[in-house]
């Protein structure tokens, strides 16, 4: 039985993913030399919103009030130590230093939570409303519910977790779509679970590197600590290990597939 992780791990994973968003600062800036040092940290990492500085219950989480007393001086001595930093890894040393404080107590304030991720709709998934201009099509999320195991461990418990979604969300809005972007679509296991369409219809590998978890996601272990060999393989070539893309099927052709590949699930559908 894997043990749940505990404080310090979580703690660890901490320092260690704002380490390395730290460097990935410095790396994308000597690539994009015109993209401003305030705008990566905001809009390429996500720092702020494991600190104090960040209230969800009152700020909008794709577009939080960064101008929040206290956080523009802790983007100011990052910027400062930026701009005169003698190594890549001295920015890392020194800025990790400063945030450090921020960090612990944002872990002892999250640990427990950060041990039970937000219910969702369908065991690792959720969704929401569909899009007034695709009324058709469901987009879903995914968290790891099963912390510590992984959502992978047992082969059928995400195709148990598609159908739920096609089941519930067709009753609720009549959508005969299904919508997802995520790095777990350059996943080989991830893809497993789904039809041909699926694969045949992402969308090309995105560059353009955002704050959240379907890019980020990746350097997160099934227990909820730090995946190292991840964040080694980006540190080795610059490039994520897996590319975010956008996919998309049929829940006719996902049924299909389930039916197939998973007939002691697609029973249920009947």
């Amino acid at each position: 039985m894997t043990d749940m992780k505990t404080l310090d791990e979580y703690r660890a994973y901490l320092h260690d993913i704002v380490r390395l968003k730290l460097w990935f600062i410095t790396m994308w800036q000597r690539q994009h030399p015109a993209e401003a040092f305030r705008d990566i940290l905001r809009n390429r990492v996500d720092i702020f919103r494991k600190t104090e500085y960040y209230d969800p219950a009152r700020m909008n989480g794709d577009a939080p009030d960064f101008d929040v007393p206290g956080w523009r001086t802790i983007e100011e001595q990052l910027e400062a130590l930026y701009a005169h930093r003698e190594s890549d890894p001295a920015f890392e040393d020194e800025g990790l230093a400063l945030l450090h404080p921020l960090l612990d107590r944002y872990a002892e304030a999250n640990y427990a939570a950060s041990c039970r991720p937000s219910a969702m709709k369908c065991g690792c998934l959720t969704y929401h409303h569909p899009l007034p201009n695709a009324p058709a099509v469901i987009a879903i999320h995914i968290a790891n519910v099963l912390q510590p195991r992984s959502i992978f461990d047992d082969p059928l418990y995400l195709p148990c977790c598609l159908r739920d979604v096609m089941t519930q969300s067709q009753a609720e809005f009549g959508v005969t779509h299904l919508h997802c972007g995520s790095w777990l679509n350059s996943h080989p296991r991830w893809l497993a679970c789904f039809p041909p369409e699926w694969t045949d219809n992402r969308g090309p590998e995105i560059d353009e590197i955002e704050w959240h978890l379907g890019f980020w996601g990746q350097f997160i272990s099934g227990r909820g600590t730090f995946h190292k060999r991840n964040a080694a393989a980006f540190r080795a070539t610059g490039r994520l290990p897996f590319a975010y893309r956008t996919a998309d099927c049929s829940f006719a052709a996902l049924r299909a597939h389930l039916e197939a590949e998973y007939p002691e699930v697609a029973k249920e559908m009947q």
